[in-house]
């Protein structure tokens, strides 16, 4: 079972020098639908300045957490939403995986 970090969380990834603010969640990356990413984050302390500098990741890639988001009731609610869609996602793309394997 995956778990997502709430909005407006703030961690450094393997191999990335500036710190990250999570702002978005369940990103493909442009042109590539065969993995959706768990989280969109923007540089720290600037924010969002473009969508061109803006950064996909997944879960795996945190090395450290500096600030946990503001999480609720509500934030809980929707992030569980869309823990469901990307496990949903994952498993049809698995599912097309082997049925595609399975023709060749």
């Amino acid at each position: 079972m995956k778990s997502l970090l709430p909005l407006g969380t703030v961690v450094s990834l393997k191999g990335v020098e500036h710190r990250v603010m999570i702002l978005g969640y369940a990103r493909f990356k442009e042109g590539d639908t065969s993995h959706v990413y768990d989280y969109i984050g923007c540089k720290f302390p600037e924010g969002f300045i473009g969508v061109d500098k803006t950064m996909i990741f997944d879960h795996e890639m945190i090395a450290s957490l500096y600030y946990l988001g503001y999480n609720n009731a509500e934030s809980a609610q929707f992030i569980q939403k869309v823990v469901d869609t990307i496990e949903n996602v994952e498993t049809q793309q698995n599912a097309d995986s082997a049925i595609v394997g399975g023709e060749q």
